[in-house]
């Protein structure tokens, strides 16, 4: 697989997901923060994630799990405006 897989995070912020094989040809799943810079083009943000093929495998699943625990968490309260005035020293 060359193909590389992009998952956009925000208008100018993506994950860029990609095979890449090491000096000793081990090949690994990468996945890469990228940024887009005022000229269009894209950046390592952070440090890339690489795995072996086993635990790419899992991750998969695990961020499923993850995710679907916080979506049936309760919301994040936003203050109101009447919060605010009601936690406000006199």
């Amino acid at each position: 697989m060359n193909d590389e897989i992009t998952i956009e995070t925000g208008p100018e912020n993506r994950l860029l997901v990609a095979e890449w094989t090491n000096c000793q040809g081990r090949r690994l799943v990468t996945v890469t923060p990228q940024y887009r810079d005022r000229a269009g083009s894209w950046h390592l943000s952070r440090s890339s994630l690489m795995l072996g093929p086993d635990a790419a495998r899992e991750l998969g699943p695990a961020l499923a799990l993850v995710a679907a625990t916080i979506d049936a968490g309760p919301v994040d309260p936003v203050p109101t405006e009447q919060d605010r005035e009601e936690s406000r020293m006199p």
